[in-house]
Parts: C-alpha cells; sequence; structure tokens
C-alpha cells in the first residue's frame, strides 16, 4: 500500500471536494433527475398529443362515410318493410310476383338478405321494375335472373304468354349493435 503524505489543509480539502461531490449527486437524484424525467413525459405527451390531433379530421371523415354507407343497408328490423316495399314496387310496374321467398343467412358483419323471386311479365314491364329497383335503397343486387320464353305457347284468345322469370335479389342488413 502506499501511503501519501499529506497535510491537513490538504486532507481537509479532499473531504470537502468529495462532500460536495456527494450532495452534488444526491441533489441531481432528487431534484434535477425527477424534473428531466418529467420534462420526457411531457415531450412524449406533446408528441402523442399532436399525432391525436392529425387523427381527429381522419376519425370525423371515417364517421360520415361510415354514415352515408349505413344508409345502402337494410336495418335489422325492417325487413318485412322492405318485403312489402319489393311487392309495392312490383305492383307498381304491373308486375303480378307468384312468389317472393326471403332467407337470410350470417356475413360478417352483417347478414345476407336472399329474395328469390318468381313472376310472369313482359321485358318491357321487367325492364322498368330493375330500373326503379336500381334506385331504391338500400341496395339490391341483382345476383341471378332467369327466363323461359314458352315460345309457341298461346292463350286462348291468340296472345302469348308473358315468359317466366326468376330473379333473385340481394342485400345485406345490419345487425343490432348489442
Amino acid at each position: 500500500m502506499i501511503y501519501l503524505k499529506t497535510k491537513e489543509s490538504q486532507r481537509e480539502l479532499i473531504l470537502l471536494i468529495a462532500a460536495g461531490l456527494a450532495f452534488g449527486i444526491v441533489g441531481w437524484m432528487l431534484t434535477v433527475a425527477p424534473i428531466l424525467n418529467k420534462l420526457a413525459s411531457v415531450r412524449q405527451e406533446a408528441i402523442t398529443a399532436r399525432e391525436r390531433s392529425v387523427l381527429i379530421p381522419e376519425l370525423e371523415d371515417l364517421r360520415m362515410k361510415h354514415q352515408k354507407t349505413g344508409a345502402l343497408f337494410l336495418e335489422e328490423g325492417k325487413r318485412n318493410d322492405f318485403l312489402d316495399q319489393i311487392s309495392a314496387l312490383a305492383s307498381e310496374n304491373s308486375i303480378n310476383l307468384e312468389s317472393l321467398v326471403p332467407t337470410t343467412e350470417p356475413a360478417e358483419p352483417y347478414n345476407k338478405l336472399t329474395l328469390n323471386l318468381k313472376t310472369r311479365t313482359s321485358y318491357l314491364l321487367l325492364i322498368k321494375f330493375l330500373e326503379k329497383l336500381d334506385e331504391l335503397k338500400p341496395v339490391v343486387v341483382i345476383s341471378s335472373m332467369s327466363s323461359i320464353n314458352e315460345l309457341g305457347r298461346m292463350r286462348r284468345d291468340l296472345a302469348m304468354e308473358a315468359p317466366s322469370v326468376e330473379l333473385t335479389l340481394e342485400t345485406y342488413v345490419k345487425k343490432k349493435v348489442a
């Protein structure tokens, strides 16, 4: 071991320096470090707030789009009203429905409503009906259509029978949010 010969004044100076360093470190830990941590936290909150403020207009935009597209779908409790609406639309266009059979199947996040429709009508009346159907809200898609024209088959009054038409229509029903 090396023993340094120091004078009393040098020892006091070393002790003062060591005590000063110890008080400086403790003072740093108790006052400055928490302030720096708080400052870093405030900076992070400011960054988060800035990011959120950028997202708010986007969120409002999405809400508006959701409201607009939501109007394109049938509400769950309005299925019978919608069927009445299809029947009324057919009647307005002089189409006598032989059958209108609805079926529902789950298709997340909506339910898919399929309508199988059978009628005997002229093509002109069918086109008018389809044009009106296109204007209908909620949006209705024709997924299939078939027509059987029984050529040569005449009624007693010598008029041709109207072709038999089968349509499959589809729309989507909003599920109730619990």
